[in-house]
């Protein structure tokens, strides 16, 4: 699963950017090698296109309303953020 572009994500990229795979894999292995490789979330998708739908919403409510990133730094300007 993970030998695109994302199993050398975490190598060379440095952003404020957080990785959230949503997966129809059930492999322990991807689930292990994902979070290996600097993934921040790994969401096993319903095969079913209503349950698709609804863990969609799902995840938007929780991405729009429930998550709290952290603050930017005081002297932050736009662009990168280089990790401290």
């Amino acid at each position: 699963m993970m030998n695109g572009p994302l199993g050398s994500l975490g190598k060379h990229i440095r952003l404020a950017t957080n990785v959230h795979l949503l997966t129809s894999s059930n492999e322990e292995k991807d689930l292990i090698r994902s979070y290996s490789f600097g993934a921040n979330s790994y969401v096993r998708k319903p095969v079913d296109f209503n349950q698709f739908n609804d863990a969609v919403r799902q995840l938007g409510l929780y991405w729009l309303f429930w998550n709290e990133p952290p603050p930017l730094p005081k002297n932050h300007r736009g662009g990168r953020i280089e990790p401290q």
